[in-house]
This record gives structure tokens, C-alpha cells and sequence, in this order.
């Protein structure tokens, strides 16, 4: 998932697995990762924590590889310069 806001602040970038969603914002480099099995309605933030460290640490590189082959946020858009 990715989304574009008019503000550049709070563009964000997600993705999923079967058990987490891992969000990523670049603008502050900070990061959300919610355990949908123990916390279906992602009231607590995994991000940093070491007990997610290994799911962090796979689904991060992940996300920007994905980004790196497949993000273009002015494609369909009209860019103000």
C-alpha cells in the first residue's frame, strides 16, 4: 500500500504479510508494525521492539525493494514544480 498525501510529511508505505503490517514514514524515518494475531485492531506499535526485531528486519528491506521496483509517485499525477 502505498499513499501519496498533498503534503509530502505524510506520505506512508506499507506491507503485509499473513500475521503484520509493517508502515514506514520517510519524511520523520519513522516506522509502525502491528501483530494482527495478538492485536487485530493494531492498537500497539511493534516498531523497535525487540521481541519483532527479526519480522522488522524482514519485512523493511522488503518494502523498499518493492518501492525501489515499482513506486512512481507522479505516475497519473500532475506534478507542481
Amino acid at each position: 500500500v502505498i499513499c501519496y498525501h498533498h503534503h509530502p510529511g505524510y506520505h506512508n508505505f506499507s506491507l503485509f504479510d499473513e500475521r503484520h503490517r509493517f508502515t514506514w514514514y520517510p519524511a520523520q524515518d519513522q516506522r509502525e508494525l502491528y501483530d494482527h494475531a495478538e492485536d487485530p485492531h493494531e492498537l500497539r506499535n511493534r516498531a523497535g521492539q525487540p521481541r519483532y526485531a527479526e519480522v522488522e528486519q524482514r519485512l523493511y528491506p522488503a518494502l523498499l525493494e518493492l518501492l525501489a521496483r515499482t513506486d512512481n509517485p507522479c505516475n497519473g499525477r500532475v506534478c507542481q514544480w
